[in-house]
């Protein structure tokens, strides 16, 4: 199943299971298909024809007629398909020889079609360069970010902040440990014993209020705001993979638009 199909298939099933909940849900996405459809296809002719047949329409019986009628449809499902306004069997047929010829797939050419011109045989010059250090950037900035984060999320304590002094530990609701990343935190490990003895580099308000949290009474506020925090984390995390992914998507993109512009500018 190519990634087009896969596509296709889980947009109708997610209209399916819109459907499932509200009529007008369904209505929404099925209007929303429809244009989306019209405007890759760039043209509706498979939408008049299902209409035609809804409203009683008979089926064309000229052979003549059938056979441009499958060259339109079938011209219009390529163009579905691939996202290139391929306007012609013709312009179809020249596209595929040249992708023959030089070993090259109509796959790879749909991936580059936002370098792709009117005629599908020419491709504009990308700038490969400020698109891969663009990527770079990004990757650079949020990859890093997004391991941090990464790594709180799968800790089994959470990370807590007393206001008035900013300062952080760590606790799971038994045992209190310093936070490594503050380097004006002394290191320590308490537990609810600790708490009946002085505990060198923390004042008295601090104390109090770690050993609060590792209170018996606390646990459930420990356990709900670990759940908070990997909620939080987790929507951090698919934030950097919203800038990441797309930006390293456009370099390999930018990279094979290079590819066939080359082979058309040698």
């Amino acid at each position: 199943m190519s990634s087009t199909e896969i596509q296709q298939q889980a947009i109708l099933s997610a209209a399916q299971l819109a459907k499932e909940i509200s009529p007008w849900v369904s209505m929404v996405i099925s209007a929303t298909l429809i244009i989306w459809a019209i405007s890759r296809a760039r043209s509706a002719h498979f939408f008049f024809d299902r209409v035609w047949r809804l409203i009683g329409g008979g089926a064309v019986k000229d052979t003549d007629l059938i056979k441009a009628w499958d060259v339109v449809r079938d011209i219009e499902g390529f163009r579905f398909k691939t996202g290139i306004n391929f306007k012609t069997k013709n312009t179809l047929t020249k596209t595929l020889k040249w992708l023959d010829k030089n070993e090259m797939t109509i796959t790879e050419l749909s991936f580059i079609r936002e370098w792709i011109e009117d005629n599908p045989l020419k491709i504009k010059k990308p700038q490969a360069k400020k698109i891969k250090a663009f990527a770079w950037t990004i990757s650079a900035i949020l990859i890093p970010i997004a391991i941090a984060i990464t790594y709180i999320a799968v800790q089994p304590n959470v990370l807590l902040t007393i206001k008035s002094s900013g300062f952080t530990f760590w606790t799971d609701g038994t045992v209190a440990t310093n936070n490594t990343l503050n380097s004006n935190s002394p290191k320590f490990t308490i537990t609810e014993k600790d708490c009946k003895t002085e505990i060198p580099g923390l004042n008295k308000y601090d104390k109090s209020v770690i050993c609060l949290a590792l209170s018996p009474t606390s646990k459930s506020k420990i356990a709900s705001s670990l759940l908070e925090q990997r909620i939080i984390a987790a929507y951090l995390i698919f934030i950097c993979l919203l800038f990441i992914l797309p930006s390293v998507r456009l370099s390999a993109k930018a990279k094979m638009a290079e590819k066939f512009y080359r082979l058309q500018n040698p």
